[in-house]
Parts: C-alpha cells; sequence; structure tokens
C-alpha cells in the first residue's frame, strides 16, 4: 500500500490503539467502585484490567486524593440497644453534614464482625477469614505492609493455663500466622492505631509503643508529658486527604472532669522534643450509647465537633472505598 496515499485515519493504527486503551484505562480509574463492579462484565479484556494488581493501585490512589472525603466512608456498629448485631455505613460527606443521616445496612460476612478474624473489604463484600486462633486476644492491630505488599494483623495472645503471652502476626501473602515477640502487656487499649506502616499503642508506661509490621520489631515514643491521674491518654493516627501528606500522629489527653481534651501532634516522627499542643476543645456535649460523636481539625487547627443522633449505631471508624482484595 502507497503511505502517502493512505487516508490519515488509517495511519499509525497501532498506535492509535495503545493511545485509546491509556485513555479508557484513565477513564476507568477514575471512576467509583460501584461502577468499576459492573463494568467488568462490558468484556474479558476490561474484566481484566479492572482486576489488575495495576489498575486497583492506580484507582486506590485517585480514591484517596478526591478533594472532601469524596469517597470516603463511615462504618457504624449497632449498639446494645438493638438486639441484632451488624453493621452500617453511609458517607463520611453525609455524616458530616446531616447529624439525622440514615446509614444502610452492609452485608457483614461473619454476622457480628467482632467476633471472628476475617480481611474484609466492605465496597466489593470480598472477604477471607483469617485461620483461627484459638486463645484469647489481648492486644491486635491491623495494618499494611508497603515492602511485602500484604495486610498484615498483629495479635497477642494469652494462655491461661500456661500463663504465658505469645505474639503473632498473619500475613495475607502467606495467608498463615507466625510467632514473634509480644511487646508491652500493660495498655490502656488494646486495639492498635495504624500510621505510616507502624501499629501504635499507649502503654502504661507513660510512652507509646510501635510495631513495624516491615521489620516486625517494636519501637518507642515518649509521650509529650506525664498523663495527670485519671487522665487516659489515646491516640488518634489521621490519615490525609492527600496521599503526599501521610498522615499524623496524635494524643489525646481528655479531662472528664470538665470535659475538655488537649490534643498533641508529633511533628518528626520518633522525636520527643518535636510533640506540639495544637488544639484545647471543649468542653463536649454528653451523649449516650445511640449517639455518636465526629471531632476533626479545621484548616487553623481549631478543634470541631459533629455530632450524629443516629439511634441504635455507634460510629466505628472511615475508610476509602477501592477494589483491593484481602489477598493479591
Amino acid at each position: 500500500m502507497d503511505h502517502e496515499n493512505t487516508p490519515p485515519r488509517f495511519r499509525n493504527t497501532a498506535k492509535s490503539q495503545h493511545l485509546h486503551q491509556d485513555i479508557i484505562e484513565e477513564i476507568l480509574s477514575r471512576l467509583p467502585v460501584k461502577s468499576l463492579l459492573r463494568l467488568r462484565c462490558v468484556s474479558k479484556s476490561w474484566r481484566c484490567l479492572i482486576g489488575s494488581n495495576r489498575f486497583i493501585k492506580a484507582q486506590l490512589e485517585k480514591s484517596r486524593n478526591y478533594q472532601n472525603y469524596a469517597r470516603w466512608q463511615t462504618i457504624f456498629n449497632y449498639n446494645s440497644e438493638n438486639p441484632v448485631p451488624g453493621l452500617k455505613r453511609c458517607s463520611k460527606l453525609s455524616y458530616l453534614n446531616d447529624p439525622f443521616v440514615d446509614p444502610s445496612p452492609i452485608d457483614d460476612p461473619t454476622n457480628n464482625h467482632l467476633l471472628m478474624a476475617t480481611l474484609w473489604n466492605p465496597a466489593t463484600r470480598i472477604s477471607i477469614e483469617l485461620p483461627k486462633l484459638d486463645l484469647e486476644i489481648i492486644k491486635y492491630g491491623f495494618g499494611w505492609d508497603e515492602q511485602s505488599d500484604a495486610y498484615k494483623v498483629f495479635a497477642v495472645l494469652c494462655s491461661h493455663v500456661e500463663n504465658e503471652w505469645i505474639g503473632n502476626v498473619y500475613s495475607s501473602k502467606t495467608n498463615s500466622w507466625k510467632t514473634v515477640e509480644h511487646g508491652s502487656l500493660d495498655l490502656d487499649y488494646e486495639d492498635g492505631d495504624y500510621l505510616c506502616g507502624k501499629i501504635h499503642w499507649v502503654a502504661s508506661e507513660n510512652y507509646i509503643e510501635s510495631f513495624d509490621l516491615k521489620s516486625e520489631m517494636f519501637g518507642m515514643i515518649e509521650l509529650p508529658v506525664k498523663p495527670e491521674v485519671g487522665v487516659r491518654p489515646w491516640l488518634e493516627s489521621l490519615l490525609e486527604e492527600e496521599e503526599e501528606r501521610g498522615g499524623r500522629l496524635r494524643v489525646v489527653y481528655e479531662y472528664t472532669d470538665n470535659g475538655t481534651r488537649i490534643v498533641w501532634e508529633i511533628k518528626k516522627y520518633g522525636v520527643k522534643e518535636s510533640w506540639v499542643k495544637v488544639s484545647v476543645g471543649g468542653p463536649f456535649p454528653s451523649y449516650n450509647a445511640s449517639t455518636s460523636l465526629l471531632w476533626e481539625f479545621d484548616d487553623e487547627g481549631v478543634l470541631e465537633i459533629f455530632p450524629s443522633e443516629i439511634v441504635g449505631c455507634d460510629q466505628t471508624s472511615f475508610y476509602i472505598e477501592s477494589l483491593v482484595p484481602p489477598i493479591w
């Protein structure tokens, strides 16, 4: 064929198709999970694309970077007032803007998510049950290990018969547990806060204990001030909307006598001298088991309180909707 006489629309066909595929992938990666689950049925190539690790990571990154929590969801537990255990959810935006929002029920794969060890993506409804641990769990945490590209669960088990404590780490890469050190057992709260590849707890010895999911080693961060009698500090690990901002580790001192909260933030991770007092908030309004309180910071660092009258529910956590499966 004489290329000089070839119509322009027939030239560089392979390059045009490749560019077309790139555009399709870029458009799809900007869509929410619910739409992508439906679009898997369009063709085999789309199903393979949407299920690929590269696409899943690209879609998650775009969802994380959406402004104003557009892809964030809030999860609630039915509280003790509801005789049927279960979970509900709504968008974080509706939770912030509508104190009387009615969350939608979720198909919880365990029917009571607190009684079984399960990795579960509520957006895709895909879940796996972790290999069972028969002993009592007295300390735990969950997070993502970027180096091994896997979820990890840390749990300390107590054997009352043998009077010993056993540290364990589960990896979604191997779908198995292995034994590690257990760290401190003198904690005010047994569930750890995940931030920047580490799980954190406030130990009663006036420091923050960390467990690095990459090295599987423990570390220690000194608290900004020693808690007064009757004050139990707790952690508030804040994931940022924009990925490049990472996250912020904060410790909250709550004074029950006057309802105030003093919040400290560490500016340089692991350096005690970098703790900065960012807010003094309160007094907080009183609330009962049927009322949730969400508190955050505005752009000027001022503590904001969002009461939410959601009867029968306790606000549990936030998550970003994604296609990430329990096991890669």
